[in-house]
């Protein structure tokens, strides 16, 4: 296990170098990515708080002999580059009795639940699930990612949105956990567009997380 920028009080202008991905690669046959963290109210019917309904996107690899025409190819390289990286730290820790046995605790808690789910609902445990006719063909799907550098990034995903924007002539569909704008953003959204341009976002109703969607 490997961490991404750790806390060092010692460079403070590291702090807010967050790495936020969330991707998982399959067997090089399936992309599995989306803004779903992990934690109970993400998941679990138990949990008694405010649930966050998350986007998850399925990427089907019909040719996994030939990830170099797949976008999971893309996937499997950005993942190396950000394991490799030099803001990226092994460590080898040893954890407390007391939190070893919480950990045991949560496991067999987790297994019970487990357990139960696949007894009531047998269906989602279904390892025969015919995906590729559950899915949509695509003409292509890229992977576009900024910078890995610390303080200000040149802005590689908005330029690319924008070349999009730009080249659009029937319709362009953006969506986004958070979209966040200013003043210079918004002038240029609302200029006169050939196409038609919509921004699909989170609210209230579907997050609680109040200050991400205030921006």
């Amino acid at each position: 296990m490997k961490f991404f920028e750790p806390l060092n009080i010692l460079k403070p202008w590291t702090f807010n170098n967050r790495l936020h991905d969330k991707f998982i690669v399959v067997d090089d046959t399936y992309l599995l990515l989306g803004g779903r963290n992990i934690g109970d109210k993400y998941f679990l019917e138990s949990y008694s708080g405010q649930f966050v309904e998350d986007r998850d996107v399925l990427i089907l690899n019909t040719n996994s002999d030939n990830l170099e025409e797949s976008v999971l190819g893309e996937f499997i390289d950005y993942f190396d580059h950000l394991w490799s990286h030099d803001y990226t730290v092994e460590r080898h820790t040893t954890i407390s009795k007391y939190r070893q046995m919480r950990a045991d605790e949560r496991q067999q808690e987790l297994s019970e639940i487990l357990k139960k789910s696949r007894g009531e609902h047998p269906t989602p445990f279904n390892n025969h699930f015919d995906w590729e006719s559950l899915t949509l063909p695509t003409n292509k799907v890229s992977l576009i990612s900024n910078p890995v550098v610390r303080l200000n990034k040149p802005p590689a995903i908005l330029a690319e949105i924008v070349a999009l924007a730009e080249q659009a002539q029937e319709s362009l569909l953006f969506q986004s956990p958070y979209i966040i704008t200013d003043r210079h953003t918004v002038s240029y959204l609302q200029e006169e567009w050939s196409a038609d341009l919509y921004l699909l976002t989170n609210s209230t109703y579907s997050s609680p997380n109040f200050f991400a969607i205030a921006g």
